[in-house]
Formats: C-alpha cells, structure tokens, sequence
C-alpha cells in the first residue's frame, strides 16, 4: 500500500511518529501532510495506541499520552496535522525525549514500542549525543526506533539551511546508526 512504500510496515501494536517540520521542509508540507493521512488510514487504524509529535526548535505532540486510534481520534489527529507548520530547526531530541519519557504512560503501564522518525535531515544534536541518548532510553525497554529519509533533494542555497547539515550519504549513515542503536 502507499504509507508502506514510505514508512514500511508499522508492526509495533504502539507507535509515536515523529514528523519533522523544520524550517529545510517549508515546500514539502503537503506532501508530509498526504503521507501522515496514508499512514493514519492505512496502519495506524489497526494499532492499539498512537501518538504525533511534530518538530522543528519546539516539539508539539497532538495528544499528552498516546490514544487508540477510534474513527472520532483519527479525524481529530487529522484536523491537527493539517495545522501543522514548519518552523526553526530539527530538534530531534526534544521529539524523542516526549515519546520516551511520558510519566503518564510509564505510570499506567503503557509503553511505546515503535518510533518512526520522518525526516528531511540530521539532528541539531551531534551524532554521538543521539545515539548514546537513544541506546539509554531503550535500556530495559523494547522500544525500535525507525528512522524514514524524504526530501531527498539538496538544499536551496537561497531558503533555510538548517543549524546542522550533511549531504546526503552522511544524513543517511547517520540515520542508519540512530536505528542501528535501537535494535
């Protein structure tokens, strides 16, 4: 189907997807905005928990904790993707750290077990920081993080360069090891 050609397949029965909407990805929010509604239509219907957390300088998550993806939560979630803008830069860890460390969830015994990270580019944070970040939150919690490379199309010179930057084969490499780390 067409959100597995994206993100693959969603397999975790709870999942939080992380939307990066810095700034770099200004002319691809519609298409960000079609793949989220493919997604939720698709597979996240199926699950048990779901969450968003969109980011650029500041993560905004749709929901405090994760919710069971009911007709009445997937419009919901819908009409908040569509308001949706790109602004500053990729704080990766902010995201991540709102998906891992929800105390709510932790306290009712509700534990995320996929993050799917959809991203234009690398983290503001340097490489070793995420991936030693991420190997300790999974530490004693089985928690995949999988990471989902768009925009593949080098930046305008002219528009927004983000706070870090690497060509293509280094954004990909380091991809690749952020999910490495986690499983």
């Amino acid at each position: 189907s067409g959100s597995r050609r994206i993100f693959g397949a969603v397999t975790e029965r709870s999942a939080v997807i992380l939307i990066d909407t810095s700034m770099s990805n200004v002319n691809y929010l519609i298409h960000i905005q079609h793949s989220l509604r493919l997604l939720m239509q698709e597979q996240i219907a199926n699950k048990e928990y779901f969450n968003i957390i969109a980011f650029g300088s500041i993560s905004r998550q749709w929901m405090p904790t994760v919710m069971r993806p009911t007709s009445e939560n997937l419009q919901k979630v819908w009409k908040w993707i569509l308001g949706l803008q790109c602004s500053g830069s990729r704080n990766f860890l902010s995201a991540f750290r709102m998906a891992v460390e929800n105390y709510e969830e932790i306290k009712h015994h509700i534990y995320v077990q996929g993050i799917y990270l959809f991203t234009s580019g690398i983290p503001d944070q340097f490489p070793d920081v995420v991936t030693n970040y991420i190997a300790e939150a999974r530490s004693g919690h089985d928690i995949r993080l999988h990471t989902i490379l768009f925009n593949v199309d080098d930046y305008d010179s002219q528009g927004a360069i983000p706070g870090r930057y690497a060509n293509i084969t280094k954004t990909a490499e380091c991809l690749r090891s952020m999910a490495h780390v986690s499983g």
